[in-house]
């Protein structure tokens, strides 16, 4: 019976701050847009997503402003073509974490979106489960991806 108690309190610890993270990367992700809007630079967008998530010890920027490799985050921009085609789509943070645009909806010619994608099997995000070898209740290779769609100013 303890050490099903033990495993059920460190689910609850995990889950809660994967809780914590997840309204973090939303207020990210709406923050982003908002400046996205008023026609910040990519390098600008993923500065502000790193001043928000940085009480999470989630970087995706350095003191100078460049990407941080295998940082586990990354940030897509999307600005709509003011001639109706397809959108510009641009990146900002870690190559390797995958992060598509969503599939819907589509971004009009007067609208920016920023999708803010974090690798969950990375560090600092905490993986308690996986010493208790619960591989299914784990993170590994499980991404949170938040996007924030906004009008153009």
């Amino acid at each position: 019976m303890t050490p099903i108690i033990i495993v059920l309190t460190w689910a609850v610890f995990q889950y809660g701050i994967l809780l914590l993270v997840r309204q973090s990367v939303t207020h990210a992700a709406t923050v982003a847009a908002r400046e996205a809007g008023k026609g910040e630079p990519i390098d600008v967008i993923g500065r502000v997503v790193d001043n928000v998530l940085i009480v999470h010890c989630l970087d995706i920027a350095d003191e100078n402003g460049d990407p941080i490799p295998n940082s586990g985050m990354r940030v897509l921009l999307e600005t709509g073509d003011p001639l109706g085609g397809s959108p510009l789509v641009q990146s900002f943070g870690d190559a390797s974490v995958v992060c598509d645009a969503p599939d819907g909806p589509d971004v009009q010619p007067d609208e920016v979106r920023v999708t803010v994608c974090i690798d969950l099997s990375k560090p600092p995000m905490c993986n308690f489960l996986f010493n208790f070898g619960l591989t299914e209740l784990t993170f590994e290779g499980k991404r949170l991806v938040i996007s924030s769609l906004v009008k153009k100013e």
